[in-house]
């Protein structure tokens, strides 16, 4: 332990340093979890790598400059009506992994696709509201954390339960090859050629990198089901699980792969909310993901996803934002241990994971006491911990956690 004389006027000094870091005013990075939080415009990183499933991946340039123009993609006609745009319709059949791309009652395409494996994909009634050349995403965490620039031929989907900031859509994928699996954390994953040729033809009508939907030139309907009975010349049917096992007392599959939102967080300025769900899993499993939104965006950025046994719970602390809201930290409790884990606002990486456990780096510190308690932050970056006696439980001093050099004083 360090002397009181040492200590605090160490400490005085720090707050000092900080303070001036804080006040001279430092940009809030743009989160780019699912897209930018502030930009919806199409972004193209060069000469760059992305990660999946712990390896590093080349990413393919892209050429903004480059939109098709528009001619016979699929089907048969060029210049069409809002109304013959209705006419489109992809269905996803979740059971056989497989994309149907309809106009009218005719089947004009049929390609393999890959849906969630660590997040679900939810079944239901979808519309496109916005085409994005290329974007970034990137979340996960451990084994299953990704980042992946320049992701290809992005079609945002949604409805009135899943709404435009859970950020599902479909999309192009440079870093797999194994279509007809699930492989993805709730998105649709397509072979390039297969997600421009879609990019290509659902409407809205692409003619720029980003491509709203609007009135006159509305969004693709989606489908998408547990199981598709198809069926010429008539709607396709949709079977979910109630319908295959043909029970009223299942519920529909849509009411469970939706996350119930349990917690939320807003900075002290008010600017960005950090938002907690979870979602009931098979064998008494928990699905807990964490999002940051900002009020001056729709988009909602994932953070962290995680699928936990009984017994173990996330919860946001009242105080969870650091002062320049460029980190967060969450309690997460198992029975009787508790940890304390720090985020990127970014949703960028630390050394080895999307997150920090103070715990960790508090005993790699070789503190002679134990740590009772993060109680928030002090400055920008410091977070305040209170620590107990190793063998009376009574008080120790309090610490302060550097977070970007990850060091106690």
């Amino acid at each position: 332990m360090k002397p009181d004389k040492i200590f605090f006027p160490l400490l005085l000094i720090s707050v000092a340093i900080v303070s001036f870091v804080y006040i001279s005013g430092r940009k809030i990075p743009c989160a780019n979890s699912i897209t930018c939080i502030d930009n919806l415009s199409a972004v193209v990183e060069y000469d760059t790598q992305g990660i999946f499933l712990g390896q590093t991946i080349d990413v393919p340039d892209i050429n903004l400059a480059q939109i098709t123009p528009r001619t016979v993609i699929l089907g048969t006609e060029t210049d069409q009506s809002a109304e013959d745009l209705k006419e489109k319709h992809i269905y996803i059949d979740l059971s056989e992994q497989k994309l149907y791309a309809f106009e009218k009652d005719n089947k004009i395409f049929e390609t393999l696709v890959s849906t969630g494996k660590w997040g679900k994909t939810p079944v239901g009634e979808y519309t496109i509201w916005i085409k994005i050349r290329s974007t970034k995403m990137s979340g996960g965490s451990g084994s299953d954390y990704y980042y992946l620039p320049n992701v290809p031929y992005v079609m945002f989907f949604s409805n009135d339960k899943v709404p435009k900031s859970l950020g599902y859509s479909l999309h192009g994928a440079y870093w797999h090859n194994n279509f007809g699996h699930e492989m993805s954390h709730g998105c649709i994953n397509l072979r390039e050629v297969d997600a421009k040729t879609l990019y290509d033809w659902a409407s809205p009508t692409t003619i720029k990198p980003t491509t709203h939907a609007t009135a006159e030139d509305p969004g693709t309907a989606i489908t998408i089901c547990q199981k598709i009975q198809l069926q010429a010349g008539a709607k396709q049917l949709c079977l979910n699980e109630a319908d295959e096992i043909n029970s009223q007392e299942t519920t529909s599959a849509d009411s469970t792969l939706i996350p119930n939102t349990i917690m939320s967080r807003t900075t002290s300025d008010g600017s960005m909310t950090l938002i907690l769900r979870n979602n009931q899993q098979p064998d008494n499993m928990t699905g807990y993901t964490l999002w940051v939104t900002s009020q001056d965006s729709a988009i909602e950025n994932l953070i962290y996803s995680h699928t936990m046994g009984s017994g173990t719970n996330i919860e946001i602390p009242f105080n969870s934002w650091s002062p320049d809201n460029n980190y967060f930290y969450v309690k997460k409790q198992t029975g009787d241990s508790i940890e304390y884990l720090v985020f990127k606002t970014s949703a960028e990486k630390f050394e080895n994971d999307s997150f920090m456990n103070i715990g960790d780096y508090f005993v790699q510190a070789k503190i002679p006491y134990s740590l009772d308690e993060v109680t928030g932050w002090s400055a920008p970056f410091y977070l305040i911990i209170k620590t107990k006696n190793n063998d009376t439980d009574a008080q120790g001093p309090p610490y302060w956690f550097n977070v970007p050099q990850q060091t106690f004083i």
